[in-house]
């Protein structure tokens, strides 16, 4: 599963209502892993067919930007 441009509130919602897990390794330089839960692997159909839409529609697409991953 690709994830696309989520922004840090982002993940910490999606976090905080069980959908995604955030394994911190407490390393240095820091290094965190996100993965989907059991109750965010029943949202894999939705989320992957998100994906396919995405990777069809990719053009119309802006990347993500930094102004992004601020909001």
């Amino acid at each position: 599963l690709k994830l696309i441009c989520l922004t840090a509130t982002s993940l910490r919602e999606l976090k905080s209502d069980g959908i995604f897990y955030r394994k911190d390794y407490k390393t240095n330089p820091s290094k965190v892993e996100y993965g989907l839960t059991k109750l965010g692997l029943k949202l894999k159909i939705v989320l992957d067919d998100l994906v396919k839409f995405h990777e069809l529609y990719k053009p119309q697409f802006t990347a993500c930007s930094t102004n992004d991953a601020n909001s």
